[in-house]
């Protein structure tokens, strides 16, 4: 049987001169970066973080907007270049790892087409020796393209040349323009992985706020609680903080709620693709792209309890 590959060289022009230059106006400005499974010293700067800071490096926010930070006013031809890319920008970022240094094998469960995210990279400054291993794939990207790289399976990195690799990493929105940059091979061997997530809403999308109603939701009695990351519980909480928005669990477990546009609001870390919107008293969810019609008998939707 043969393998799917885990990564993809992707049809965009990258001027490769123009993204040095302007990473070397800011590289100094690099900050270590605590992984929790690096190997050596690894340093980032974030380009578009979820608060805004350069040293947030997290893919999902909690409750805040993906904007440019500090930094991003002086790379205006990187923006330039972000702001073409066929989807919604969530955290981009340059990954640096000095000789002898990487990432142990991990995997981040919510990026991936089947989420409706996915990582993409662009090398700047690579050698051969710098490879990325992908399960039992192991493989080098050469600079000066874009390419998709499937981190939702176990991935490491590793670095044992002597230069400092640095990449351009940014996480963007599955999107069906963003297709049409895959190979017609590469998407179909991402589609029999990943059934993919599309995100409807364009990339400019972030006026208005959603309008959630704090108080207490019960999990409708046609949704087994197992399909989400809830433990031995039919109900939640929707708090909010000054700044934020939660969904909590009977056990107080907080699962932060992240803002995509006007109308939706995602929570990656509650169940695969689950993304949603308040109709009335009641949340519409989507699990995995597939939405039903609220009064259908198939609906998957929570309802409003009254404490």
């Amino acid at each position: 049987m043969r393998r799917r590959k885990a990564w993809a060289k992707l049809n965009f022009k990258v001027s490769l001169p123009e993204l040095i230059k302007e990473f070397r106006k800011v590289e100094e400005l690099k900050i270590r970066y605590r992984h929790g499974n690096e190997i050596g010293k690894n340093h980032a700067l974030s380009i578009v973080s979820a608060t805004g800071k350069q040293a947030y490096f997290r893919p999902f926010s909690q409750g805040k907007i993906y904007s440019p930070t500090p930094v991003a006013k002086m790379l205006p031809k990187t923006l330039k270049f972000l702001q073409k890319l066929p989807g919604p920008l969530f955290s981009v970022r340059y990954l640096i790892s000095e000789p002898d240094s990487g990432l142990r094998y991990h995997r981040d469960m919510n990026i991936n087409p089947g989420y409706g995210l996915v990582r993409l990279h662009i090398p700047l400054v690579t050698d051969p020796k710098a490879r990325f291993y992908v399960e039992d794939q192991n493989f080098h990207l050469p600079p000066g393209s874009l390419y998709f790289v499937d981190v939702g399976r176990f991935h490491a990195i590793e670095n044992r040349s002597e230069i400092t690799r640095v990449h351009l990493v940014i996480d963007i929105g599955w999107t069906r323009e963003l297709e049409k940059i895959f190979s017609a091979s590469s998407l179909k061997d991402l589609k029999k992985i990943h059934k993919p997530s599309y995100f409807p809403w364009p990339a400019s999308d972030t006026g208005g706020s959603p309008k959630l109603i704090p108080g207490t939701y019960r999990i409708d009695s046609r949704v087994r609680p197992e399909s989400l990351n809830f433990q031995k519980t039919d109900k939640f909480k929707i708090v909010q903080t000054s700044d934020s928005f939660y969904f909590e669990d009977q056990n107080r477990i907080r699962f932060a709620i992240d803002r995509l546009d006007s109308r939706w609001c995602f929570c990656p870390s509650l169940g695969p693709g689950f993304r949603f919107k308040q109709k009335g008293k009641r949340l519409h969810v989507e699990l995995r792209g597939v939405v039903e019609p609220i009064d259908n008998g198939k609906t998957k939707f929570i309802k409003l309890t009254s404490e």
